[in-house]
């Protein structure tokens, strides 16, 4: 597990804020956002992000806990079987909100349709037919519909999405069998990605042409997070601009109402998008009516999140929050499947944070979980019926 967790951080630390920064250096300074530069808040959210998280991996580490592999914790072939299910009703929800663009208008977020997602997690499900199952799966063939759903739904990370999902698995006993196809497939899913990620933006706008010095920039500015760490510090440092939209939006209470209304169908507290979409109308001047009406992929990481709070001090938090994390992974290694949704909530809490996004991401994993031990259950009483049934009839 100390594994799985250094290797994340690494990853974390390595593809969004250390390539980027040679890039900047030695290529060209991509800014795919806005126009801002400021080369002091650019510097310190590159810090910001790497001082603490670094930290925390150099302290887990030089750790003297015993590192721990978690066992199988299914029996069957259940974890597969509902995989298999959950993509085809993901593909059925796809066709009927209208593809992307009825996928992030935001219409169907409070029906029942949508509700039912939250029960059947394909990534989740993805993990415990691979790391949890006894029964082994032919990865590839699952890992190559969940890329193919997901990117006709106009994800441009569905392999950004798998290839964290092998960082995590190195925490369980399981990863061993499948070593030698996950990197196998990672060696293609590297050369192909470029190409699926051209094809999905094609589909989220519509262009049958996209200039690829365009493409480029945008798989860039896509991969780095230091853009969109200078330019809420920019403005916390340097004034000038009202944050009351930001604390409002990132506040306590109005983030529980959106936690609420994701438990429940409908809209109780009436109808908003996650904290995260209002980026562009806090720092660039974006009606709060546009944003609602229009997909926002704009996010900011736990450390700047924290930085926006507390200011400096919030390195400290951002070191403590972290260090509790994997105490809590670690006292729970006992219980294979809170680890595996708790590992899988980690990149997604330093990577996109607010807290709606982490509450949704685990409170979905578990109600999947429930799902899964449930037909594990309806599976094995019913082949002991067709059993009984077939012992009858002889």
């Amino acid at each position: 597990m100390k594994k799985a967790f250094i290797v994340v951080i690494s990853f974390y630390l390595g593809f969004h804020f250390i390539i980027p920064e040679l890039y900047s250096y030695f290529v060209d300074n991509v800014h795919v956002y806005s126009d801002l530069v400021d080369k002091a808040a650019s510097n310190k959210a590159f810090w910001i992000n790497i001082i603490p998280v670094g930290l925390v991996g150099l302290t887990i580490y030089f750790l003297p806990n015993k590192d721990y592999f978690i066992p199988p914790a299914i029996q069957n072939g259940a974890a597969t079987e509902l995989f298999y299910i959950a993509m085809a009703y993901k593909a059925f929800f796809i066709i009927m909100v209208g593809g992307f663009s009825g996928l992030i208008s935001g219409e169907m977020s409070g029906a029942f349709l949508n509700y039912i997602n939250l029960f059947l997690s394909p990534i989740k499900l993805l993990m415990c037919a691979l790391f949890l199952q006894k029964k082994k799966s032919s990865a590839l063939i699952m890992i190559l519909t969940f890329i193919v759903v997901s990117t006709l739904a106009g994800s441009r990370s569905a392999i950004l999405s798998v290839f964290t999902t092998f960082l995590i698995g190195i925490a369980f006993e399981n990863f061993n069998y499948y070593k030698r196809k996950i990197f196998l497939f990672l060696k293609y899913a590297f050369i192909i990605s470029p190409i699926l990620f051209i094809y999905a933006t094609q589909l989220r706008y519509g262009a049958d042409y996209i200039d690829y010095k365009t493409i480029g920039n945008l798989i860039m500015g896509r991969v780095s997070f230091i853009e969109l760490g200078m330019i809420p510090i920019h403005y916390y440092d340097g004034g000038g601009l009202d944050l009351s939209l930001f604390y409002e939006k990132y506040g306590f209470i109005h983030q529980t109402k959106l936690i609420i209304d994701s438990l429940i169908p409908g809209d109780i507290f009436g109808f908003d998008v996650m904290p995260n979409n209002y980026f562009r109308s806090i720092f660039m001047g974006y009606t709060e009516e546009f944003v609602t009406q229009n997909y926002m992929s704009m996010n900011i990481t736990l450390p700047v999140y924290f930085y926006m709070l507390f200011g400096y001090l919030g390195v400290f938090f951002t070191y403590i929050y972290l260090m509790c994390y994997f105490f809590v992974c670690y006292m729970l290694r006992k219980f294979p499947f809170v680890v595996l949704l708790l590992l899988a909530t980690l990149y997604e809490t330093l990577l996109y944070f607010d807290w709606v996004m982490v509450f949704t991401q685990f409170f979905t994993g578990v109600l999947t979980i429930l799902v899964l031990k449930g037909y594990i259950v309806v599976r094995e009483s019913f082949k002991r019926e067709v059993k009984k049934v077939h012992e009858q009839t002889n």
